[in-house]
Parts: structure tokens; C-alpha cells; sequence
């Protein structure tokens, strides 16, 4: 009699239902974002308490002073109304790039592109999530400044 092996891939099938959510809710975020709605997704509320917003600089090096921009939000449309005025204030008015959705683990979803970037775009990078109560929720939502 033979007994098949265990596959080391093996993930019970709550999980990859969970996972499958994740990874749709991190597909909707990006598309909002490109789109410049994500006061649409309050609706699904994916907020607990706050959203951090992280914009991380390309020419930055570990010896620069300056850190990344970090700022708290209460709602995805109070995002999308800082991102309107951060490009509205620049010069070269930064558009909004989604990269190619790669997946999500451990509580980050990430979005790569290996093709480089252009200095005028702001990319969503990593969308960090968690749960409380069973429920999904947003902590974190990193973009890249191109500079």
C-alpha cells in the first residue's frame, strides 16, 4: 500500500481563502490608487483607528538626514485629498503608478517592477495589513517617490 507524501505546499484551504481576499483587496487598493478614488474603498471599511501613509525617496542614501514622509489618516479619501495637494504643490506634479501586483505574505502585499522607474511618478510599493477580530484591516500603505 502506498502512502502518498505530504506536500510541502500544503495550505488548508481557510487560509488560501484568506489569502485570496488579501490579494483581491490589495488589487482593489491599487486600482483605486491609480485611478485617484480611494475615498471609494471607505465603504468596505478597511480602516481600524488609522491608515500610515510612508512616501520613501529614491535618492536618498543611509548618510541623508531626511527620513521618509510619514503621515496617519482616518479614511482613504482624506489620502487620496493629500496626494491631490502634494501634486498640486509640486513642480513636476508627480503621477500615481501601480507596479505589477507580485502577491502578499506575512502581512504585506508587495508590488514589483523590474523594468526601472521615472523620476515623476509616486509607486505603490507595499500595502501592509493585519487582522483584529477576524477582520481584515489596512496598517500601512507604502509608496516610492521616483526624484
Amino acid at each position: 500500500m502506498l502512502i502518498p507524501a505530504a506536500s510541502a505546499s500544503f495550505v488548508p484551504a481557510r487560509a488560501q481563502t484568506k489569502n485570496k481576499r488579501v490579494a483581491q483587496i490589495a488589487v482593489r487598493i491599487a486600482d483605486a490608487y491609480k485611478a485617484k478614488n480611494l475615498g471609494r474603498l471607505d465603504s468596505m471599511r478597511l480602516i481600524r483607528g488609522g491608515v500610515r501613509i510612508r512616501i520613501g525617496y529614491s535618492y536618498l542614501d543611509e548618510k541623508d538626514e531626511k527620513p521618509d514622509t510619514i503621515r496617519n489618516f482616518r479614511s482613504f479619501k482624506s489620502v487620496d485629498r493629500r496626494l491631490e495637494n502634494r501634486a498640486a504643490k509640486a513642480i513636476d506634479n508627480p503621477g500615481r503608478y501601480v507596479r505589477e501586483f507580485e502577491g502578499c505574505r506575512k502581512g504585506t502585499c508587495t508590488f514589483t517592477d523590474l523594468r526601472g522607474s521615472l523620476h515623476n511618478q509616486l509607486y505603490l510599493d507595499e500595502i501592509l495589513y493585519g487582522y483584529r477580530n477576524g477582520r481584515l484591516f489596512v496598517k500601512e500603505i507604502r509608496l516610492w517617490n521616483g526624484d
